[in-house]
């Protein structure tokens, strides 16, 4: 509608217009009717002059725009809705067009970047996100193929550690225009926990193998080692039945000293005595898994457990035959706020004992005056769990070594120098009778470190 202003008073923004004498053009401003509602008008007042170009009078057009208004509104709302749910999701969304240039970043890309999306726009995806540039062929084929493509547990190394990540493409098809959306999850827990799982499986059909393989060895065994030990008391002892025997043979037991000496059998006897003992304790290691006992559980703090523990490696002799365990430097972070866990003592001062003996020996390898060997021993108050971290200088493990690690009779010490039972029991012992969870972070050159979660109040019943 259009009208003279002098029919009617003018307000203010009239006679701005007119004092002006300059026209404005289509804006927007909002009307009260007489019902008392509020509508949107499109305004454009332009200034009316006389033959002497005075201003006169104000012609003005209005345009009812409010469902326009309504419409714009509720499409930003939605909009702004479905921007806060795509920026609160935990996985990093990328869109890219057909030539792979970005479309669509969400916050997750922003913080795994540190680009904004005003400056990620319009990139070549190689250049906007590095990591997804193997992706490109898999993203060209699921827009050409109309088809979802995933590929999953991919492994990255970020800040020196492996991690694991989901990647999900998605075609998109739109008002024509051909691209895709990419999804990337980091599922590295979730890797890990089903590693967990694997390898409780792996010990619960071990447990089940060990109970027979280790009672068929025993009767066998025990007769090797009883046999030797008489064998060596009869022909080394200065026993009356042995000079009667010799006596009645026509020979002294010198003799048959000097003769044995010669030919080295005292030290033959003794390997067959260490051999055996060694098996012996291979053959206990394995009952360790199927043997139902009655467990002592009670209330200890860990890090009383980690310094006690400390105390035997510092004497334990065969230890001392590799290394000197008090040169290796002990940093000790324990956290007042762990109380104290419900356990078997004894049970997880082996744990401990065999993770630091592991440990030891390892820095040992690689130790010079620069990277002096040094374990760090964490206590962590992480309720409901209390949480030990023993971590070591040494060389650390590749991925393939760190996968197996708690694998039994899996070891990286040449043959004669380890049974690989020593971290799959440990892992056995806070697994099933603690009810805990076990796990080693770990890269080469960056050194190990063994985590354990323990329950404040026990294993569950």
């Amino acid at each position: 509608m259009a009208w003279t202003a002098q029919a009617a008073a003018y307000r203010s923004d009239d006679r701005a217009v007119m004092a002006a004498g300059t026209a404005r053009l289509d804006y927007e401003e909002p009307q009260t009717t007489p019902e008392g509602n509020t509508i949107w008008l499109q305004t454009s007042k332009v200034p009316m002059r006389d033959r002497h170009d005075n201003v006169i009078g104000l012609l003005g057009t209005y345009q009812d725009i409010t469902d326009r208004k309504t419409a714009v509104e509720e499409l930003q709302r939605l909009r702004n809705y479905l921007s806060n749910i795509i920026n609160s999701m935990p996985s990093v969304l990328v869109g890219v067009d057909r030539e792979g240039r970005v479309t669509q970043w969400n916050a997750q890309a922003e913080r795994i970047t540190g680009l904004s999306f005003k400056t990620a726009r319009a990139q070549p995806l190689e250049s906007a996100f590095p990591q997804l540039a193997g992706e490109l062929e898999r993203i060209r084929r699921a827009i050409r193929d109309r088809q979802i493509l995933r590929d999953p547990k991919i492994p990255r190394k970020q800040k020196g550690e492996i991690r694991y990540e989901d990647v999900t493409i998605f075609p998109l098809v739109a008002n024509g225009v051909e691209g895709a959306v990419i999804r990337v999850d980091d599922v590295t827990e979730r890797v890990r926990m089903e590693e967990m799982m694997i390898q409780s499986e792996k010990m619960l059909s071990v447990g089940g193998l060990a109970a027979g393989m280790a009672h068929e060895i025993n009767n066998p065994l025990a007769g090797i080692l009883q046999n030797s030990a008489v064998l060596e008391n009869r022909l080394l002892g200065d026993l009356p039945a042995n000079l009667k025997a010799a006596e009645a043979a026509g020979v002294t037991m010198s003799a048959i000293r000097t003769y044995m000496q010669l030919r080295g059998l005292p030290d033959m006897l003794a390997n067959i005595r260490g051999s055996g003992n060694r098996a012996a304790e291979i053959v206990k290691n394995m009952l360790s898994f199927a043997r139902k006992t009655e467990h002592v559980i009670s209330s200890h703090h860990l890090g009383d457990l980690l310094d006690q523990t400390l105390d035997l490696a510092r004497t334990d002799y065969d230890m001392k035959r590799h290394y000197d365990f008090k040169q290796v430097r002990i940093q000790k972070e324990y956290d007042p706020a762990a109380g104290p866990v419900a356990c078997e003592a004894s049970k997880l001062q082996q744990v401990f004992l065999n993770i630091l003996k592991n440990g030891a020996e390892a820095m040992a390898e690689v130790a010079d005056e620069r990277h002096p060997p040094a374990f760090t021993l964490r206590v962590i108050d992480d309720d409901p769990w209390v949480r030990v971290e023993i971590e070591n200088s040494g060389p650390g493990m590749d991925e393939t070594i760190r996968r197996r690690i708690f694998e039994p009779f899996f070891t990286t010490k040449p043959v004669g120098e380890g049974t690989g039972l020593g971290l799959s029991v440990s892992y056995f012992i806070i697994t099933e009778n603690h009810g805990g969870t076990m796990d080693v972070r770990t890269s080469p050159g960056k050194g190990s470190c063994f985590v354990i979660q323990l329950p404040k109040t026990g294993k569950p019943s």
